[in-house]
């Protein structure tokens, strides 16, 4: 299809899933969910704090394959299994993105939806998030 380009699948583990990482259509960026799976194992890491860390290093990545970066962010959604892990995922989230990318968070220029979920794809998970980006055409 004439002006859209995907990124490649998602591994996980060294495993290839049926899903890709996301797209790039008129220039915005539409990345696949980004969960606190370590990268090498396929395995979530240990708790709210570091899974988030690890899904915000698999978006900054998948931007960056994508032509962009964690500045162009127009649209961020995480779903959270434990309504109880809030406070804890947006401070992480913040201290991510302050070492990262502090004028994201600084300007706060980007639209932002938090959902609570009952359950995820493996039962350790306790993130994931959607991200929508403006890369230019």
């Amino acid at each position: 299809m004439a002006g859209k380009r995907g990124f490649g699948p998602v591994v996980h583990g060294g495993r290839e899933m049926p899903f890709g990482k996301g797209a790039v259509a008129g220039g915005f960026a539409f990345l696949s969910g980004a969960e606190g799976r370590h990268p090498d194992t396929g395995v979530p890491v240990e708790g709210i704090q570091a899974q988030t860390e690890v899904a915000f290093e698999k978006i900054k990545s998948r931007l960056e394959e994508a032509g962009g970066s964690i500045a162009d962010i127009v649209k961020l959604t995480a779903f959270l299994k434990d309504r109880g892990d809030k406070d804890a995922y947006m401070a992480a989230r913040d201290a991510w993105l302050e070492q990262n990318s502090p004028e994201v968070l600084s300007d706060r220029a980007y639209g932002s939806t938090l959902l609570f979920v009952s359950g995820m794809s493996h039962e350790e998970m306790l993130i994931e998030i959607d991200c929508i980006a403006y890369i230019g055409e």
